[in-house]
């Protein structure tokens, strides 16, 4: 009945977030009050394989399938960076730019303690501290070829990004065949 020992706790402005197991001990669970935006094998030969809806075999892995330019590397922003878990899709020819509002968050999934796949990445991504809407005016036209969007919660949805005029503008980052990718979950 009683949830397991957190193996971190602390709040933000944005909530409590924690690092705790599953039941069975098998799962690094990253939890902000009673929402799950990660998780992670605690098996070290599985520690590089994304779970849950993050899954090669799901969208999102058909999205990353879609999505190679020919003759250049891929450059893919992330919106929301729970435990890091999109950073597994990246390879030799993959960068990555995360986008996090919750500097808790960003402490947590750099923290190799708790969860790998930062770390692991290949190309090690970049992540950018504040309002992705903020972040991303600053941003060139036309540099990413896939933006996902993945800052919505059961919690709540920041809506200042599905405005008219942020769509606009996280279009402008694209390239001219590059794609939005939503993860909504409730």
């Amino acid at each position: 009945v009683l949830q397991p020992p957190a193996e971190f706790r602390d709040r933000s402005f944005f909530g409590v977030t924690q690092v705790m197991y599953s039941p069975t001990g098998d799962l690094k669970l990253l939890m902000n009050g009673t929402t799950v935006h990660g998780s992670e094998s605690t098996d070290p030969g599985k520690r590089d394989v994304p779970l849950s809806y993050y899954v090669r075999s799901g969208p999102i892995g058909d999205a990353f399938d879609i999505v190679k330019p020919a003759g250049r590397s891929r450059d893919v922003a992330v919106i929301g960076l729970g435990g890091g878990a999109l950073a597994s899709y990246i390879d030799d020819t993959t960068e990555m730019t995360f986008f996090e509002i919750d500097p808790v968050v960003i402490q947590v999934s750099s923290d190799p303690k708790y969860f790998t796949y930062l770390a692991d990445a290949p190309i090690h991504p970049a992540v950018v501290e504040g309002d992705a809407r903020l972040s991303l005016a600053g941003q060139p036209d036309g540099r990413f070829d896939m933006l996902v969007m993945d800052a919505f919660s059961s919690d709540s949805i920041p809506v200042h990004l599905l405005t008219a005029e942020a769509i606009k503008d996280e279009v402008r980052t694209l390239t001219p065949t590059g794609m939005i990718v939503f993860h909504v979950s409730n």
